[in-house]
């Protein structure tokens, strides 16, 4: 069988040794798919296999993408290494809770997106997963996240804080290089493996001395390994409090596209309150039907996103208002009032 190789390069370095990431080696990632068995959905390429199907591309020119939890009815489990890989143009993109497996490299030079939330079933986040990312600044790591790859956010230029929840037992070497607007990075495990480097978490690289250095904070409990790691590297160390991870929890419960700052007068239509009214939109509000307590809005959303019948409340018909908005059949929203 004929085979398509695909090779991603990744700017992120995989040795311990500390580098500028302008002369850091790369990895290189291979893609392949039999050129029989790959097909199309929309703007996604895929294949499909006995029982499941693995998403492996997208054309590069997309700004918005949602992901079906189901082709020709089979579920969607699996994101393919590099199958996002550059797609400079995307903005958002929806994930269904049917992925579980994201591979290496999936959205690594996508500096256009600028917020991701990962599937609650999500087991891992692959080596270079959102490397050169530049433009995300929030992005919530499910619980179920047990190991964060090589270079996973190398160059993440505007992340600013990072929560890595209790199941994380491992951090990749470069995982954090770069970052220069981190300032925050909250390790709940105490035993989380962290690699040992002065890169793994850093936002900036003084020549003079050829390190990689990090002037935010590293949260983190008394005699865990993160305090080991912050004072191996001359990391400033806070230890974590029940505070802390309230506030994590907060945050970190949040709806999976709901922005965690509120706006300042209500846009009909927006339900995920990113400013903007999309299909994205329209997916949130069926998620939050299908599972309020997965998927859930707070008050201003659920104000933005009652948009039939406004003043019943949110069901269905909300979104497909909102759907009818995108394709130009409606002119303004809320479709109609509750008389």
């Amino acid at each position: 069988m004929n085979k398509k190789f695909v090779s991603l390069l990744l700017a992120f370095s995989l040795t311990c040794g500390a580098l500028p990431l302008s002369n850091a080696p790369t990895q290189v990632f291979s893609v392949s798919a039999s050129d029989t068995d790959s097909l199309t959905y929309e703007d996604l390429t895929y294949v499909a296999y006995t029982g499941y199907v693995k998403i492996t591309g997208c054309d590069t020119s997309a700004t918005e993408v949602v992901i079906p939890s189901e082709i020709n009815g089979l579920p969607v489990i699996m994101i393919g290494d590099g199958a996002f890989y550059s797609c400079k143009d995307l903005t958002s993109i929806s994930i269904p809770s049917s992925v579980s497996n994201i591979g290496d490299g999936v959205f690594s030079g996508c500096s256009s997106l600028t917020s991701i939330n990962l599937p609650s079933e999500t087991s891992k986040i692959g080596s270079g997963a959102f490397s050169g990312c530049t433009s995300l600044t929030s992005l919530i790591i499910p619980d179920s996240v047990m190991s964060i790859g090589d270079g996973a956010f190398t160059n993440c230029s505007s992340l600013t804080s990072i929560t890595i929840p209790k199941n994380v037992a491992s951090i990749g070497n470069y995982a954090f290089a770069y970052c220069t607007a981190l300032k925050k990075v909250l390790i709940v495990n105490p035993e989380c493996e962290i690699a040992d480097s002065n890169v793994t978490i850093s936002n900036s690289f003084d020549s003079t001395q050829n390190l990689y250095l990090f002037d935010g904070i590293i949260y983190g409990y008394s005699d865990s390994t993160a305090q080991a790691y912050a004072e191996k590297y001359s990391r400033k160390f806070m230890i974590l409090s029940d505070e802390d991870l309230t506030t994590t929890t907060t945050t970190t419960t949040t709806a999976p596209t709901t922005s965690t700052s509120t706006p300042d007068k209500t846009l009909f239509g927006d339900a995920n309150c990113n400013g903007t009214i999309s299909i994205a939109d329209a997916i949130l509000i069926l998620q939050y039907i299908s599972n309020s307590n997965a998927y859930p809005l707070d008050s201003q959303a659920l104000k933005n996103s009652d948009v039939y019948l406004n003043g019943d409340g949110i069901n269905a018909q909300d979104a497909l208002s909102i759907q009818k908005y995108e394709a130009h059949q409606l002119t303004e929203l809320p479709e109609s009032y509750m008389s």
